[in-house]
């Protein structure tokens, strides 16, 4: 008997929402008439559905290089904590020069275990993973 490993239903969970989010968000924008409805909440508006989706993480948090002590630095790293404690859930990737993300990454880790890579075999996921991080601030 295989014990389910919670930390991984957790991502595929999170993927699985994060991929019908950015369906809907299609579908809203071809014809802005219609309702979608995600994990159990309608959608009248693309607006609306993204206000849920900058609602969604615990934290969004970036970070900079390497530098010499009193250099200036750039951001260049990017982490969104969805979920903390076990399991927690997190998607973490790069910054290109206008603090847009790249390389969108999940990762997940539970009590006892180091941060380790997610990878859906969902249809759209990467697409969709990118989407989700767009969605944030990074700064200037």
């Amino acid at each position: 008997m295989t014990e389910e490993n919670h930390a991984i239903s957790n991502a595929q969970g999170w993927a699985s929402t994060i991929v019908e989010l950015y369906h809907a968000q299609q579908k809203l924008e071809e014809d802005d008439s219609q309702v979608v409805e995600v994990d159990g909440e309608k959608y009248h508006s693309v607006d609306e559905l993204l206000d849920r989706v900058q609602e969604m993480p615990l934290s969004v948090q970036v970070r900079e290089d390497w530098k010499d002590p009193g250099a200036e630095g750039e951001v260049t790293e990017f982490n969104i904590l969805l979920s903390a404690g076990g399991p927690a859930l997190r998607i973490i990737g790069d910054l290109d020069q206008n603090n847009q993300p790249a390389d969108p990454q999940m990762q997940w880790q539970d009590w006892g275990t180091l941060w380790t890579d997610f990878d859906s075999d969902l249809e759209d996921a990467s697409e969709a993973l990118a989407w989700f991080c767009e969605q944030f601030y990074f700064g200037d």
